[in-house]
């Protein structure tokens, strides 16, 4: 069925005798596109794995909100140098394509995105790559300032996003995905970090647009060059919130790598400080 959806979304491209193959499903459904002409592509489906309350993360399936990610990375790809899934518009000029159930009249938003080439880590990664990561992350953090269009809406990354999903992991204990003493100790983590978030005063050196999930699986490496991929949770948040994301899986010995580039970036600088400077941070 979502491979049918997919083939019909992509009529509305200038994509010639696309090969469709699935990737996964979580937030959203996706697919990897071949052209005849040997591009590439990242078709996604924004339909996926409901919430824990049963239903779906409705914010993140709005055609405004998906397209603001879109215009995002469309200004990143135009303005800098940074490699990232730069949007395709439909053969209609737009840059979100609406699906319709024929059966029940739900209507799925779908995006194409070109295909990023790179590899993920397979090990841990060298103090260069972490630098060059903690680069990225600052480039980012400036281009933040860019000048937003009219009606660009993109979800708020705060204190209540966090309580937001603590409370949805609830039924993870009923279901026994996960322990109830895991749940406990995840709940004191978070209720530390919202602590500390209600702490840091929201201004143009800690606040802004933010990728949200520059985790180890989200971004490549081409070669020398690290690539971010999956803007689909990007929106406004402490920058901190991007630090804290991108060294939860870094191994604490490798962290002052990171550090040592972003305190250089007036974006990354404040925050960066006050982790550092605060018990949150295991350091070695």
């Amino acid at each position: 069925m979502n491979t049918d959806i997919a083939q019909v979304v992509l009529t509305n491209y200038d994509i010639p005798d696309a090969q469709l193959t699935f990737i996964g499903q979580s937030q959203n459904i996706t697919f990897r596109v071949e052209a005849s002409t040997g591009d590439r592509f990242l078709l996604r489906l924004h339909t996926g794995i409901e919430t824990a309350e049963g239903r779906s993360t409705d914010i993140w399936r709005e055609p405004p909100v998906i397209e603001s990610e879109l215009l995002w990375l469309n200004a990143i790809s135009h303005d800098t140098n940074i490699i990232v899934p730069k949007p395709v518009q439909n053969r209609f000029g737009e840059w979100v394509t609406s699906f319709t159930r024929t059966e029940t009249g739900m209507k799925i938003p779908c995006s194409v995105l070109r295909w990023v080439d790179g590899d993920r880590l397979s090990g841990e990664p060298t103090p260069l790559q972490i630098k060059q990561l903690g680069m990225l992350m600052a480039r980012l953090h400036q281009y933040s300032s860019w000048s937003l269009p009219s009606r660009f809406s993109r979800p708020i990354h705060d204190v209540e996003q966090i309580k937001l999903a603590a409370s949805q992991l609830g039924v993870l204990v009923q279901n026994k995905i996960i322990s109830v003493d895991h749940y406990q100790l995840f709940q004191t983590a978070a209720a530390q970090v919202q602590t500390f978030m209600a702490e840091l005063q929201q201004n143009q050196s800690t606040w802004g647009l933010i990728h949200a999930d520059l985790h180890q699986g989200n971004y490549l490496f081409y070669g020398e060059e690290v690539r971010p991929i999956d803007f689909s949770r990007c929106g406004f948040g402490f920058y901190l919130y991007d630090i804290g994301q991108a060294v939860g899986d870094m191994d604490a010995s490798l962290r002052s790598h990171f550090f040592e580039v972003t305190l250089m970036c007036d974006r990354c600088q404040t925050t960066t400080k006050a982790l550092l400077n605060h018990s949150l941070l295991g350091q070695p």
